[in-house]
């Protein structure tokens, strides 16, 4: 079955109230679908929504369409009493209801007179319709009576189109705005509701996710899970695009998570720049360090951080920068200082309110991103800090110091709760930590990338093979799964490892020199590599062609 497109500048109001009753909605219907009853009943109950009260509406508003297009008037002034009775009934359908009463007795009127019961016609309206007098205004009621003494219904101007079916037809759709969806096929709930309408929902939501990676062999394409946007597990193996521009090495790079046809990246030039994936070219050039420009971290929400050799972080609005030339004013949102010497990591919070940085200096410091203030500073290492980052649930923070140790700080007190070190560790030049939380991956200066885990403080793989060993900052990562490493090298390629074997599963060659660091787009299925030869590459997955 072919899904309907999603469009990505849909919004949603999940607070709505109807929103929230249809998700119980939705819901109540995949239990009753898997046949769990008792677990549907329970939930509707608890959200409000009265079973037995709604199965009444539907059949009583069934029934008053049927007797309104069947012109079976007493049956259904009837049925608008219970409706107005019903459990259900607010005070805006009962009025609504009322005016519906009204709308009948005039029809019966009406087709009373162009039957040519005129008697009938007139005990009709002066027994039936008094009571409505004073709620339809004074010009409505003479001309019904005026058209007592005319030969058709017609000859008055306000009824001069009325026909019965017209009339009735014109009932049926003031019920239909009343009680709207009650025409259509239902769920037990009484409420319009495709069938399998999670599953669909989710169907749609997995397709959307596919639909926006660039691999066109989809059997590739396996979605094992609901509990986490859709993760490819295919390894990179081809060149995508080359990005040109800077003046310089280019010392990180990154994607733009809310726009992963974004690419930012920051070089020794002392300019950070954005890149457009699909034309290959920068878009925007954000000017205003010093000098060299060693990371680069995405707020969002259009903006960036950079940490810099100048010794400051700066906040960037990426919309606001210009292609070329001097730096643009709007660009610049904040500078943060208070590091003395080169600023050689930056991080963002997963809550886009602080962000961490290390540097030269030896000390780790926590920025407030929405003042631009320093909050804390945090002292412990003996060498200058390579790289600082969050966990995924950000309430630690990681740092890695050329002293060969590692540290782990508890956000709320700012204390080192973990340290770690051990006599196979070297100078560490990086840092990543996995999503659980459990795994640190440290590159060493040793031409080794160690896998540790941390609440056993244990060396759990090694992963070798490429070069690390001068002053570079040479990083590697977890890659497109945590099934895999990815990292840069001296020699100028990108290695991917197998984080259960330590073996390489794939290289990547094209730079001309050191590759310092990559980044992953999980929505994009594509890594990119920044190097020494001032290029950032871009990688995909292709299907290898027959020999």
């Amino acid at each position: 079955m072919e899904l309907p497109a999603v469009e990505e500048d849909c919004e949603i109001d999940l607070n709505s109230p109807s929103f929230k009753q249809d998700i119980v909605r939705i819901i109540a219907q995949y239990l009753d679908d898997e046949g769990y009853a008792a677990a549907r009943v329970l939930l509707l109950d608890e959200a409000g929504i009265h079973l037995d009260a709604l199965r009444k509406e539907q059949t009583l508003v069934r029934q008053l369409r049927d007797a309104l297009s069947e012109g079976s008037w007493e049956t259904a002034i009837g049925l608008c009493k219970q409706l107005k009775k019903s459990d259900f009934g607010k005070v805006s359908k009962n009025d609504a209801l009322r005016g519906i009463e009204y709308g009948i007795q005039k029809q019966h009127f009406l087709e009373l007179l162009d039957n040519g019961e005129v008697q009938q016609a007139f005990n009709h309206l002066t027994a039936r319709m008094k009571p409505y007098e004073k709620a339809v205004h004074e010009g409505e009621m003479r001309e019904l009576a005026y058209a007592l003494t005319c030969q058709s219904v017609h000859d008055v101007g306000a009824f001069r189109d009325w026909s019965v079916t017209t009339g009735r037809d014109q009932l049926v759709g003031q019920l239909n705005r009343i009680f709207v969806g009650m025409d259509v096929p239902t769920d037990t709930a009484g409420h319009r509701l495709q069938p399998a309408r999670l599953v669909h929902l989710l169907q749609q939501a997995v397709q959307h996710q596919l639909d926006r990676l660039r691999i066109k062999d989809k059997r590739l394409l396996q979605c094992n899970s609901l509990l986490r946007d859709f993760a490819t597990s295919v390894v990179p193996n081809a060149a995508y695009a080359t990005l040109s521009g800077h003046g310089a090495n280019v010392k990180c790079v990154a994607f733009d998570p809310t726009d992963p046809n974004r690419i930012i990246s920051g070089s020794s030039d002392s300019t950070v720049r954005v890149w457009d994936l699909n034309t290959a070219r920068e878009v925007t050039r954000l000017c205003g360090h010093t000098s060299r420009v060693w990371d680069v971290a995405p707020l969002g929400n259009g903006r960036c951080v950079s940490a810099s050799a100048d010794g400051t972080l700066r906040m960037w609005n990426m919309e606001g920068g210009g292609a070329a030339g001097a730096g643009q004013p709007r660009a610049h949102v904040g500078t943060m200082t208070g590091h003395t010497s080169d600023v050689y990591s930056v991080s963002v919070h997963p809550g886009r309110t602080h962000a961490v940085s290390g540097g030269y200096d030896k000390t780790v410091r926590l920025w407030d991103l929405r003042t631009s203030t320093e909050v804390r500073q945090l002292e412990g290492h003996q060498m200058g800090v390579s790289q600082t980052l969050f966990n995924a649930y950000g309430n630690f923070i990681v740092s890695a110091s050329k002293d060969c140790t590692a540290k782990l700080w508890d956000l709320t007190s700012c204390l080192c709760v973990h340290t770690i070190a051990s006599e196979q560790l070297t100078e560490i030049t990086g840092a990543d930590m996995s999503a659980n939380g459990i795994h640190l991956l440290l590159s060493t200066r040793s031409n080794t990338n160690i896998l540790m885990d941390v609440r056993m403080n244990r060396t759990l793989k090694r992963f070798r093979g490429h070069q690390n060993s001068t002053r570079h900052f040479v990083r590697a990562a977890f890659g497109p799964i945590e099934g895999c490493i990815v990292g840069g090298s001296e020699d100028g390629k990108v290695y991917i490892w197998d984080m259960t074997t330590g073996d390489i599963v794939q290289t990547l060659e094209g730079h001309y020199g050191s590759v310092y660091s990559t980044a992953w787009s999980e929505a994009q299925a594509r890594l990119a590599s920044c190097s020494d030869d001032g290029t950032v590459r871009v990688w995909e997955y292709q299907t290898p062609q027959p020999k």
